[in-house]
């Protein structure tokens, strides 16, 4: 069985960037700094710069809800995409399509967000994928 599945906590690293789609789906999407750590330098490491990818009502509420260097856990699966440019040439990106988002303010309120019926979907795509396997290995 193959899981794809990542965990994050950083801050932003900007306000998130709305759009709508062409089916008016409304897509959020914003950069994350996570630490690295290690233990020759004291916990002290470079950050990461990754990018969030929110949909739905998801992303609407991370848009009233995520401020430029909020204190952000994100829950979500690994997404790598490829796409051509203007000038015809070849990106490759990686990004973090978000299932739950939790803000801590600096007024130590905390607020999570989840898209239940994203999560729900992707659940029932990976249970019936798992019974398909155990079906084929009877």
């Amino acid at each position: 069985m193959n899981y794809n599945y990542c965990l994050f906590v950083g801050n932003a690293g900007r306000a998130p960037e709305i759009r709508t789609t062409n089916d008016g789906m409304t897509v959020a999407s914003f950069s994350l700094a996570v630490s690295t750590w290690s233990r020759e330098r004291e916990g002290k490491g470079e950050p990461i710069w990754l990018r969030i990818v929110a949909f739905g009502k998801l992303a609407e509420t991370v848009e009233k809800l995520v401020k430029k260097g909020s204190q952000v856990l994100v829950a979500g699966r690994l997404s790598v995409r490829e796409y051509t440019t203007k000038d015809r040439k070849e990106k490759t990106v990686v990004e973090i399509i978000a299932q739950s988002i939790e803000v801590q303010h600096a007024e130590k309120s905390k607020e999570s967000v989840r898209d239940g019926d994203e999560v729900d979907r992707q659940m029932q795509e990976t249970n019936a994928g798992a019974q398909t396997d155990m079906a084929q290995a009877a």
